[in-house]
């Protein structure tokens, strides 16, 4: 569980960089996260 606190914490992180980023970075971890 810690890690998925703590990818969803970096992905806030880019979310307040830019939208487009963040959620970039969000589809990268969840596929990653899926393998």
């Amino acid at each position: 569980m810690a890690k998925a606190d703590l990818w969803a914490v970096f992905d806030a992180e880019e979310r307040k960089r830019g939208e487009q980023t963040g959620l970039d970075t969000l589809v990268v971890h969840a596929v990653n996260g899926g393998r």
